[in-house]
Parts: C-alpha cells; structure tokens; sequence
C-alpha cells in the first residue's frame, strides 16, 4: 500500500495504515514528516517511512503499489491520485470533494475491494487519468482569466 502527502494530521495517514493493517500489507508513506509525532508513530507501527523521493523512484512505487490510500480530511487537488491512476495503480480516497472530483467513479470504496477488483479499478483509473492534462488545464486557466477580465 502507498500513501503520497505530508505526513500531518489532516492528511490522516495512520488511517491508510489501518487500512494496510486490515488487509495484511506494509504501508509505504512517500512526503515530507511535516508532524514529527505523527511520523513517529507510524514509524513505530511498522511504516515505512520514505520522505521525499525522486520522480523516478516515485513512479516505481506508485507502478508496484497495490493500491495508493489517501483518506485526507481536506486537499485543493490531489495529485497524488491522479499520479497513481495514470501509473496504472488503483487508488481508495476519502469523501474529500476535492479527491473526489479528481477519482471521479474510479476510486475503490475500500482497499479490500481494489484488492479485489484490480483490474477494474486499474483500467477505469487509466480512463480517469486521461481527461487531465496541464494542456487542458492551461486552456482553463486561460478561458477563466478571460472572462474575469471581459
């Protein structure tokens, strides 16, 4: 199991251990120890702890994960969700409206069930991941500054 963020409190990182707990697999945690309590503790729980990583070594963990859990309580974006559908790796999020939005009905409602549905969940996340692109982003940007400014 993957889990991408800063490792504090709203992100709610000991719930994706939890849920790594439940199913019987270790939890990889890639981010910043922004709570070093917090990190403390899932250190002492059995995570591991991995800090910042390269891009490359990101892409592998997100490639061999078998899930990415991000149950975080508030986020602007989420792009660690749409990393890990575009990498092929099914993702469980929280109710956020923001991860939300980004996973669309390509989010598994629990690990189990991403366990369960890999390949569903895979492909689905693949077809998610590619309605975003930063083409498409800027376009947007763009459009809005233009009718702010009309």
């Amino acid at each position: 199991m993957l889990f991408v963020g800063a490792v504090q409190a709203r992100k709610d990182p000991l719930a994706a251990l939890a849920a790594a707990e439940e199913v019987g697999l270790p939890l990889v945690v890639v981010g910043p120890e922004k709570e070093p309590e917090l990190a403390r503790t899932l250190r002492e729980r059995g995570a591991d702890m991995r800090g910042w990583v390269d891009k490359d070594e990101l892409a592998e963990l997100y490639r061999r994960a078998t899930a990415l859990v991000l149950p975080s309580r508030f986020e602007g974006f989420g792009i660690p969700v749409l990393e890990a559908m575009a990498s092929g790796t099914p993702v469980v999020v929280s109710s956020d409206p923001a991860l939300r939005e980004v996973a669309g009905d390509a989010a598994a409602p629990t690990v189990a069930e991403a366990i369960a549905h890999r390949a569903r969940y895979r492909s689905a996340g693949l077809e998610q991941a590619r309605l975003f692109s930063w083409e498409r982003t800027a376009q947007l940007t763009a459009g809005a500054y233009r009718e702010v400014l009309a």
